[in-house]
């Protein structure tokens, strides 16, 4: 994660004015009056990291006038080399496809048609994984008086950290220490400390589709309130719920608001005592790039108390609001306003399954999650929002909408799902959902793939089954189905699964369930349906079936001719069961058994025993001569016997041996981990002298071990070959992958100085 050095921690108080700050901190300094007032507020956005995407601040900017404005100047705000390369255009901010998952911060600065200049803050969550979730925290309000130390410990979800990115905007200094954020107050008026929160990945972890491996961010802020001293108490801003008190521009009440309205909020309203004469609003701002705060100007140019809203996407938003009262007081606090959905969430009963149907989503909901659309659709009333608005609904193929249903906790309904409520389609109030073109639906059975995903058409009630072309390439909506009743948190499985297989091989397993709500000394009960299952990560061959009597709650899994590792997914998919529609994700590794085979294991002399040594495979073999070690091939001058003089775990555990011949030999230790391949190989002995009756002529004469990395460990040299005849056998892994030796086998007598024969057992890992 990018930390940010102390040098950067204080930003210029000229950001407070852009950034929702004023004039009223007791500065003697009066702006230059300009032609043109400009706008420009803090932006935040999310994007997808590894991607090259553009980042629009045009609902972060306004002009007095309306006329046009460009980025003219765009500064990284921190040692911040994960962001990749950034660049501008227009209103937009360009990030390359270099960018890692993280943040960013930017200053960027406008200007008008006349010349005026205004700055203000961008930050940027760059998501390693797409994701539904919100990365933006509450604001955090203050009130201090002057020069003030104060401690502040947010509150952050689990499994997240303060980290030490910190942007002061206004005046003051601030830090990160014993997990909270140290801020000693400055001059008198606002400041904003802008921070972040990180979850990172455990150590170890494999990246799947959990995103359990992706670094996370969430963005923060703290508006501070400066005050002169023993002038808090006066003012005393209170946090309270906009809804209650938001009207139009017209006057009327408006509890309910939807995307693109706007609404005055009266920030007395909050309060329940009388203020001082006098006290106003001083600054808001909102803690989304959706979402858009200003202050209405009072008649008489001092009163104001009145603040106007309005979000682009429904969801909660917090403004953060200070007020002053003319005499060096300030006080901050936040109003949360809740922004109603464009579309009602549809609800049925089928049997005894409560049947949720999510509505689909706006280009607005979708566009920084960071997951994939097709197109934005937008045609007239058919595809009308509850508050007679038109909406952008966003278009997926049938890939993009499985990752999405999955993240919003649910799935594709089935065509028998889609059925059942346009039988009901009287007793339901649609919202004004789009009708005009058909939904994707969940494939014919979840064995099958992609075979049998249609479209249904809500309007006719007609279902097309989609070619594969369609399925890959085409463009519908997305309705995602939630069941009512108990979640997969409340749900305690017992699986009896085998991590390790074999290719070509199977087990059995069964799955046990109980629910937490159950009586400590209720048994669990086993699962008797149908399952499916799917590869959800890695390269493996292996699928679950059920066992030839399902109803004993048996399962097989079966696995291919093709080693690999990954998870697989099974589901749950009898449809009477409770069970229905839960998953299991589960580790497999499958692995080739193999083996050499090397030497000649018959002897002049029948009987003469023969004596074994068994190597664990956690253990190292003691090779001697030939090169240890060497990266650079074999050096076939080096000191060697003509045989492999020992292999064992001590020189008392030899095989074989003999004195050394003129030199002495070189000795090294093995380990057995990270074996790429092994040959071994076998030939007629060279030297006269050791062709005796007690030693046969054939020998293992020379072992060569590849480790993973590459370095070569060898021991023996084809040369001392008889006629250079030579046998080579050898055992190797697949690409990627490695040995994990099983057993290592020699053969001997007890007299001889030879290794007649060497056979190894491994598998692949």
């Amino acid at each position: 994660m990018q930390k940010i050095h102390l040098a950067w921690i204080l930003v210029s108080a000229m950001f407070m004015a852009s950034c929702g700050g004023g004039g009223d901190g007791g500065s003697d300094d009066t702006p230059p009056a300009h032609k043109v007032a400009i706008h420009a507020t803090e932006a935040q956005h999310a994007a997808l990291a590894g991607q090259a995407v553009s980042i629009s601040l045009a609902d972060a900017v306004q002009a007095s006038d309306g006329s046009a404005l460009r980025l003219v100047a765009l500064q990284g705000l921190a040692d911040q080399p994960g962001c990749g390369s950034s660049s501008f255009a227009g209103l937009e901010i360009l990030l390359s496809d270099e960018s890692q998952a993280g943040s960013c911060v930017y200053q960027y600065t406008v200007q008008a048609r006349d010349g005026t200049r205004e700055s203000a803050v961008a930050r940027v969550v760059l998501k390693g994984e797409a994701d539904m979730e919100s990365y933006q925290l509450a604001p955090i309000t203050v009130s201090v008086t002057k020069g003030e130390s104060i401690e502040i410990a947010p509150a952050l979800p689990d499994g997240y950290e303060l980290d030490d990115l910190l942007v002061v905007l206004g005046s003051g200094l601030a830090h990160v220490a014993d997990g909270k954020i140290h801020y000693k107050g400055g001059v008198i008026g606002v400041a904003q400390v802008l921070y972040q929160a990180v979850q990172q990945p455990e150590a170890g972890c494999e990246p799947d589709e959990t995103n359990a491996c992706a670094t996370k961010v969430k963005l923060g802020s703290v508006n501070i309130a400066i005050s002169g001293e023993s002038m808090l108490s006066s003012l005393g801003a209170r946090n309270f719920l906009g809804n209650e008190y938001a009207h139009d521009e017209q006057g009327e009440k408006k509890s309910s608001i939807y995307p693109g309205e706007t609404v005055v909020i009266n920030v007395m309203g909050g309060n329940p005592v009388q203020w001082l004469d006098g006290v106003h609003l001083h600054d808001v701002n909102v803690n989304s790039n959706q979402g858009k705060v200003s202050v209405v100007p009072a008649e008489d140019g001092l009163s104001h108390t009145q603040l106007s809203f309005s979000a682009a996407a429904p969801g909660e938003y917090d403004i953060a609001y200070t007020v002053t009262d003319h005499h060096y007081g300030f006080s901050s606090a936040v109003i949360r306003v809740k922004v109603s959905n464009y579309y009602d969430t549809l609800s049925l009963t089928l049997g005894e399954r409560g049947l949720t149907f999510l509505p689909p989503l706006t280009v607005k909901q979708v566009e920084e999650s960071g997951f994939l659309y097709q197109d934005c659709d937008k045609d007239g009333g058919a595809y009308e929002g509850k508050d007679g608005n038109d909406y952008c609904v966003a278009r997926f193929n049938y890939a993009q909408a499985e990752r999405l249903c999955h993240a919003r906790g649910g799935r594709l309904p089935s065509i028998d799902e889609f059925t059942t409520l346009f039988i009901n389609r009287g007793s339901v109030d649609y919202g004004s959902w789009p009708q005009r073109y058909g939904y994707l639906t969940a494939p014919k059975t979840p064995f099958s793939g992609t075979e049998g995903v249609s479209q249904y058409d809500w309007s006719t009630g007609g279902v097309n089954t989609l070619s594969s072309t369609e399925v890959e390439n085409g463009h519908y909506y997305v309705t995602c189905l939630k069941e009512a009743g108990r979640t997969a948190e409340d749900l305690i499985y017992e699986i009896n699964w085998l991590s390790e297989q074999p290719v070509d091989g199977s087990f059995y397993f069964d799955i046990k369930y109980r629910w937490r709500d159950w009586e400590s000394s209720r048994p669990s009960e086993a699962y008797t349906g149908s399952v499916a299952s799917v590869v959800v990560n890695g390269d493996l061959a292996a699928y679950v079936t059920s066992s030839d009597s399902p109803a004993n709650g048996r399962f097989m899994l079966k696995a291919g001719a093709k080693a690999g590792e990954g998870s697989i997914r099974i589901t749950l998919t009898e449809t009477t069961s409770e069970l229905y529609g839960f998953e299991i994700v589960q580790y497999l590794d499958i692995y080739h058994e193999l083996s050499l085979i090397n030497g000649v294991k018959t002897y002049n002399y029948s009987s003469v025993p023969l004596r074994k040594q068994y190597f664990k495979p956690s253990d190292k073999i003691y090779m001697t001569g030939g090169t240890l070690g060497s990266h650079n091939g074999i050096n076939e001058d080096a000191p060697t016997p003509t045989f492999i003089e020992t292999i064992g775990v001590s020189e008392a555990e030899r095989l074989g041996g003999g004195e050394s011949f003129w030199s002495s030999y070189k000795k090294g230790y093995v380990l057995l981990d990270n074996i790429r391949s092994i040959v071994v190989s076998s030939c007629e002995l060279h030297w006269w002298w050791d062709i005796t009756n007690n030693n046969p002529s054939t020998v293992i004469n020379r072992i060569e071990i590849l480790k993973k990395n590459g370095e070569y460990y060898v021991s023996g040299k084809s040369k001392d070959c008889k006629n250079f005849y030579e046998v080579k056998e050898s055992i190797a892994a697949g690409s990627g992958r490695t040995l994990k030796i099983m057993s290592f086998n020699a053969y001997s007598n007890h007299t001889n100085t030879a290794i007649n024969g060497i056979d190894i057992y491994a598998r692949e890992e």
